[in-house]
């Protein structure tokens, strides 16, 4: 499975395509980024729906200049995309 602009397009959450189509475009997103870029205020969230799809994502820890800890976020390994293709689902 190659995730591209196609199959993001496919992806039913706003929030969640948005931030994965920075990460294919740069590589990376920070919380900084998500919060003052996007507007979303709490980042894991929009983190979170992108897992909820089944995409693998890591998470990093940065310092600042400020000295404050930033999450850095990155697609993670393909491999466990594939066999975590379903993200979450409903329970009847």
């Amino acid at each position: 499975m190659i995730i591209d602009t196609e199959y993001i397009q496919q992806i039913k959450s706003k929030r969640a395509r948005i931030i994965l189509q920075h990460i294919l475009d740069n590589g990376s997103i920070s919380s900084q980024e998500i919060q003052n870029k996007y507007g979303y205020n709490h980042p894991p969230r929009a983190i979170r729906d992108i897992k909820d799809c089944g995409i693998n994502i890591i998470t990093n820890k940065i310092k600042n200049a400020d000295g404050k800890i930033h999450a850095i976020y990155q697609l993670g390994d393909i491999q466990i995309f594939q066999i975590n293709n379903q993200g979450r689902t409903n329970l009847n």
